[in-house]
């Protein structure tokens, strides 16, 4: 799993993986020695820095990727075409984040410039993602309202972005 930018779910994450690795990548220097004097201890777990909006790994690398609280943070910026490069053609893009219009006593600034989810989804729809939204109860962060009854299917998460076939 690639926990892309401030790598806020990392510790957990690892601790809930059964296998595999958990490699947190940040542009922060100062974010990234954070993380790593945190994560010293957790042999299941790695630390990469973005350099020139460019993740030091091939193309196709991860199953998965999570990214929360950051899309809003990095507007304007390629992160999408490189989470898609990433992105394993059979990968899950997990994407969160903070909502405008949301009234929130906790977040960013009122003042920051957040998303709609309409138009977080058309964002990551123009980088090459399917889309689809999934309900989780997050009362501040992109959401939409289920169309029919039932759970949706455990394989899909907030809104979720599987990469198409190149």
């Amino acid at each position: 799993m690639l926990d892309y930018g401030t790598a806020r779910l990392t510790l957990a994450a690892a601790a809930a993986l059964d296998y595999g690795r958990v490699i947190a990548v940040e542009k922060s220097p100062e974010m990234l020695g954070h993380l790593r004097e945190r994560t010293a201890d957790l042999p299941n777990v790695e630390t990469m820095l973005i350099a020139g909006n460019h993740v030091p790994l091939a193309d196709g690398f991860a199953q998965r990727i999570l990214a929360v609280n950051l899309r809003h943070e990095v507007r304007g910026e390629p992160m999408l075409t490189e989470m898609h490069r990433l992105l394993a053609a059979d990968g899950l893009l997990v994407l969160v984040d903070w909502e405008r219009g949301r009234p929130r006593p906790v977040g960013p600034p009122a003042d920051e410039p957040l998303y709609t989810a309409e138009a977080a989804l058309a964002e990551l729809r123009r980088a090459g993602f399917d889309c689809v939204e999934v309900p989780v109860g997050l009362p501040y962060h992109l959401r939409s309202e289920p169309s029919a009854p039932g759970p949706p299917p455990p394989s899909q998460a907030v809104p979720t972005s599987q990469r198409p076939e190149r």
